[in-house]
């Protein structure tokens, strides 16, 4: 099916009477959560600070250690640059193997926020005992941290397929970030890897009560259904789907080859049929 993955949300929220937006991007089975720190100068709103959940860190912290790099023409700055292009090229084609074994090269003291970021999308692409490796690395490095420490044991309860762990890390996180389909998603697709279709069914219907153009939650559905051989539902859905986003009926039948005989049904293909 289309790649069609990337959602994104915000809320508004006041702490000890600041105001602040956490911010909320999913992409490819990853939640990315910002949290702006905003302010008011000359009558305009601005953002003061941004905290980033994925590496922990402040805005502020990382442009005031580069700042610093920067003017006392630190050498290692410039090696640890091209170190992590090169990382970033490893990603681009997917060789998240080389990417990691580079990237571990790195001494402690040339790691930085971006370092962490690398680290987690490199390791969570490469191997799930590396990724927990890279979670703890993270969560020592920052032990006080809790809106990291809630954020990363969301990561890894969908990593390691916890579904208790992960409804606890959601309740953790939600202090934070506060109420997110995204979660729900989460739970749907840990319902699924249990087999429990007509429960991951529910996450995903929940999903699309709070937000009908979230793809993920249709796309997840779809094969729920399919795999409860709930051919007429699977045909709602499908049209809803054609309905709301750019699909075609080449990409969705290859995707959907493990189904071939709902895919050869006249119902199937009348869903294309009717949007020509």
């Amino acid at each position: 099916m289309n790649d069609i993955t990337e959602q994104s949300s915000n809320k508004f929220y006041k702490k000890d009477g600041v105001p602040h937006v956490v911010f909320r991007l999913y992409s490819t089975g990853l939640i990315y959560f910002m949290d702006f720190t905003l302010d008011i100068k000359k009558g305009n709103i601005v953002v003061s600070d941004v905290y980033v959940f994925f590496s922990g860190t402040l805005f502020s912290e990382m442009a005031s250690e580069m700042y610093y790099k920067i003017v006392n023409n630190e050498p290692s700055l410039n090696t640890t640059i091209k170190l992590h292009e090169q990382v970033e090229a490893y990603v681009a084609s997917d060789n998240y193997e080389e990417a990691y074994k580079l990237l571990i090269t790195i001494h402690d003291e040339n790691r930085n926020a971006f370092y962490n970021h690398l680290l987690l999308t490199v390791a969570g692409n490469y191997d799930i005992d590396k990724f927990i490796e890279a979670i703890d690395y993270m969560k020592k490095l920052k032990p006080d941290d809790k809106r990291l420490h809630a954020y990363l044991n969301v990561q890894e309860s969908m990593m390691t397929k916890d579904l208790t762990n992960l409804n606890t890390a959601i309740e953790d996180l939600k202090k934070y970030v506060g109420e997110d389909e995204v979660f729900d998603l989460y739970k749907g697709i840990l319902y699924n890897n249990q087999s429990n279709f007509e429960q991951a069914i529910s996450s995903f219907d929940l999903v699309i009560a709070q937000n009908p153009d979230f793809f993920d939650a249709y796309s997840y559905k779809l094969f729920n259904l399919l795999e409860l051989d709930k051919n007429e539902e699977a045909i709602k859905v499908i049209t809803t789907i054609n309905k709301r986003f750019p699909i075609n009926e080449e990409d969705l039948t290859f995707d959907l080859q493990e189904y071939k005989t709902f895919t050869e049904l006249e119902a199937y293909k009348n869903i294309f049929k009717s949007a020509e």
